[in-house]
């Protein structure tokens, strides 16, 4: 299974400077104060459940469990919006070679017709993560603070 170090999620300071690269490499698309203020609240409350919840692997089973927790709380449009934001955020830590893999992506290929709001419905709908069938197992995983894996 291929795990990458990832302890910028552990820093304060360095996941604040990483964000806002983020943002700024983003500036054609997350033009607002608004909008750059909402990518900060949402990719900020997935780094604090990640760390609440003891998970140091950023995974296909992590970023699910996530969201049928999120789906418990807030609507699923709600829970759409957040994922594609941390799907982004997590697509640019692919492409400046921060992680191999993109968890987020990984699971909407797996649900490619439903996307991330079928996702989220299916997983409001039936209060469990078992509905994705397909979602454990075998896929990249991220260790974010050298942690063991689960």
């Amino acid at each position: 299974m291929k795990t990458t170090n990832c302890p910028f999620f552990v820093d304060d300071d360095a996941f604040r400077k990483l964000v806002a690269g983020y943002i700024v490499d983003n500036g054609h698309r997350i033009r607002s104060h608004k909008s750059q203020r909402d990518y900060r609240i949402y990719i900020f409350a997935f780094r604090r459940w990640l760390l609440a919840n003891g998970r140091p692997l950023l995974s296909v089973d992590t970023v699910t469990n996530w969201m049928m927790e999120r789906t418990q709380v807030a609507e699923v449009r709600t829970v759409e919006s957040s994922a594609i934001i941390n799907a982004g955020f997590c697509q640019y830590l692919v492409e400046t070679g921060m992680v191999d893999a993109n968890p987020f992506q990984m699971l909407k290929e797996r649900h490619r017709s439903d996307g991330y709001r079928g996702i989220a419905r299916l997983l409001k709908e039936s209060g469990g993560a078992g509905v994705l069938e397909g979602t454990g197992g075998s896929q990249s995983q991220v260790v974010l603070d050298g942690g063991s894996t689960f």
